[in-house]
């Protein structure tokens, strides 16, 4: 009996098991061992290629940590700039915010009314 070629033999165990014998480049372990059981010897195995994930690498900060909790920033009272004036809306008396050099707000945020 004369021995068959690789793509041959490819060719063969796709038409029998309909799968494919190589995988990226690699023999399948189903290939080997469809191999194995017809009894022919097959060239060494490739290894396949062990693929690790890289780690992103980050920077890490050379200052120390303080225990100390950082309490949160206190909001500023815009009224309190010298530039700010304060308004109240007529309707519904939400109190609204303007720069002096500008125009009124036309409209209120909170209720959409004209502001008088």
């Amino acid at each position: 009996m004369a021995k068959k070629t690789d793509e041959e033999l490819q060719k063969q165990f796709k038409e029998e098991t309909g799968k494919n014998a190589i995988w990226r480049g690699n023999k399948t372990k189903g290939y080997l061992e469809w191999l194995e059981q017809q009894g022919v010897e097959s060239a060494p195995k490739k290894e396949p290629k062990k693929t690790t994930k890289k780690k992103a690498t980050t920077k890490k900060s050379t200052k120390k940590k303080s225990a100390k909790k950082k309490s949160p920033k206190k909001k500023k009272d815009p009224s309190k700039h010298p530039n700010i004036e304060k308004g109240f809306c007529m309707e519904c008396g939400e109190e609204y915010y303007y720069y002096k050099n500008k125009s009124k707000p036309k409209f209120c945020g909170y209720c959409g009314k004209p502001i008088k």
